[in-house]
């Protein structure tokens, strides 16, 4: 519970320090951002328990699925940003993708764990959407 108190906070920091929510004009937008969005609650959520491996969706073996297949998935989800495809498979314990849900929580912190080691906090809370779509590029190659 405390860790899912810890990503809700995330959110909270996010929206009273930078741009939480943003006008999107696309599916592709969408995707990004919410991948932003949470992405920044699970870094914040880690962060708060000082443990960058710890996610609170982790059970059956989940980290493990997603760490093993951490390049499919980037890809899969980025090939859907690119086509302008729905990734809400990715998002929420009523969706899956290939079978495991909150996938995109995963990639998300991922994500930010990268952006991280380029910018300080208030600026990752402020994020242009080309700066996300980069970073999921170079996590891509």
């Amino acid at each position: 519970m405390t860790a899912l108190l810890y990503h809700e906070l995330g959110h909270i920091w996010h929206d009273a320090i930078g741009t939480l929510y943003h006008d999107t004009n696309s599916i592709s937008e969408k995707s990004l951002w919410q991948l932003y969005q949470e992405g920044i609650a699970m870094y914040c959520e880690q962060l708060l328990l000082n443990d960058f491996s710890s996610y609170h969706q982790d059970k059956n073996n989940w980290l493990g699925w997603c760490n093993k297949n951490r390049k499919d998935i980037f890809i899969e989800y980025k090939k859907r940003v690119d086509e302008n495809e729905s990734t809400q498979d990715f998002f929420g314990d009523w969706c899956n993708y290939l079978e495991h849900s909150d996938v995109g929580y995963y990639l998300g912190c991922e994500l930010l764990k990268s952006l991280s080691s380029k910018y300080p906090m208030t600026k990752l809370a402020n994020l242009e959407i080309n700066d996300i779509y980069s970073e999921l590029c170079n996590i891509v190659k």
